[in-house]
């Protein structure tokens, strides 16, 4: 079931809440009806509740259909959250009464997510507020009814900060690469280093902030552009044939400009493409199109080496293992961090052992501790990455990485 942006009647009271209005958006799951009991059915189960609702509200209040899943109720009067979320139990359980009135159990398709108006916002804005309550009652075993809380504002305040923060830094230019060491685990030499986004700032968020809120605006793309031209610039320095790892987004790969872009981007560096490793995550290659598969052949025929990121991370298919260019496995941390449960323990190394008889090289993502290391070393594992064999930095260290050594 998918949720339309929520509308509501604007009125005269859309710029003078005050704090007064509540916004309930409640969602009738219109396709499921359909498809079990029929249009017909489906319509009566719409006017039903309407006619329910339309009993329970006053004049002043507003009730506004909304692509035909969703019902918008703007309340006036509310002195305060408890009065708000009382009041939307009630209406969400006459909605559900009058679905099970024209069909048994169709109460149970019925989720509502409300919100009331704060001092200085809108109607607009609290029903914005009700549908993101909405959605967060999807889900099995989460409650059908569910309250914009204080907590989720200051969420939402802290992700329009963040926004804002990504906005100025990718237009200023101000996002930069920090470099996290690949390491041979088998005597801790540097093969080369992952280039990381970091935003620049005492106060700027972190990557688990800034890359969710890249992607909600549509900046990854440019985002993982600026990272990639800075991470080439800073490598066309480096020691010759040590590798730089760079993220491909799903946004990216998919544009027919990106290898030539890539390409020149590498020749104006004086890098070679085969010492370029473009990590591409199993989710986008479990859901790849024709176009993604041609895009990844073109990458593999102008030399850069391709790695699957996060692998084992919920997606793991052993289908593009065989069929598609792969140069390197990267095992995601959770991966790592199973080390030493027997069962675990078993299907690491049995991934290990298929990806060399690929010919395909392992790195370990997320090691911590000297034994994770040690096990990965014991079953085969190559490289190695983590907090034990260094952190990401602005300037990259060539040394040796004692913490990989046997």
């Amino acid at each position: 079931m998918s949720y339309a942006p929520a509308r509501v009647t604007v009125d005269r009271r859309d710029d003078d809440s005050r704090g007064l209005r509540a916004v309930y958006v409640l969602s009738v799951a219109v396709d499921d009806i359909v498809e079990r009991l029929g249009a017909e059915v489906a319509d009566q189960l719409h006017r039903t509740i309407v006619e329910s609702l339309k009993a329970m509200c006053r004049d002043q209040d507003d009730i506004t259909t909304v692509g035909g899943s969703l019902l918008t109720i703007s309340l006036d009067d509310i002195a305060d959250d408890a009065m708000a979320d009382r009041i939307g139990s009630r209406l969400y359980r006459a909605a559900a009464l009058a679905a099970d009135t024209v069909a048994p159990g169709a109460g149970q398709l019925i989720r509502m997510g409300g919100a009331r108006c704060q001092e200085g916002e809108s109607v607009s804005e609290a029903s914005r507020h009700a549908t993101s309550a909405l959605r967060a009652t999807t889900g099995r075993g989460r409650p059908p009814v569910r309250s914009f809380s204080p907590a989720d504002r200051r969420h939402r305040r802290r992700e329009l900060t963040v926004e804002e923060t990504v906005r100025d830094a990718v237009r200023g230019g101000l996002v930069t690469p920090h470099f996290q060491p690949i390491v041979e685990l088998d005597g801790g030499t540097v093969a080369g280093f992952e280039a990381l986004a970091r935003i620049e700032g005492t106060d700027a968020p972190s990557p688990a902030e800034f890359i969710p809120a890249a992607e909600r605006l549509g900046l990854i793309g440019p985002l993982s552009a600026l990272v990639s031209r800075k991470a080439f610039e800073a490598a066309a320095d480096w020691p010759e044939h040590t590798r730089i790892s760079i993220n491909v987004s799903d946004v990216e790969l998919p544009d027919p400009r990106f290898v030539d872009r890539l390409t020149a981007a590498a020749r104006r560096c004086n890098l070679h493409t085969g010492d370029i490793v473009l990590e591409i995550t199993e989710s986008v290659l479990v859901n790849s199109s024709a176009v993604t598969s041609r895009q990844i052949e073109a990458l593999h025929a102008a030399g850069f080496r391709l790695a699957i990121d996060d692998y084992g991370a919920g997606h793991s298919s052993l289908k593009y293992l065989s069929e598609w260019p792969i140069s390197l496995l990267k095992l995601d941390h959770a991966l790592t961090h199973t080390i030493g449960e027997p069962r675990s323990d078993i299907v690491l190394r049995s991934q290990i052992d298929l990806a060399n008889d690929l010919g395909i090289a392992v790195i370990g993502e997320g090691i911590e501790t000297p034994a994770q290391a040690d096990a990965l070393r014991a079953w085969g594992c190559r490289f190695g990455q983590g907090y034990l064999l260094g952190r990401p930095t602005p300037s990259p260290q060539f040394t040796r990485i004692d913490g990989a050594a046997a």
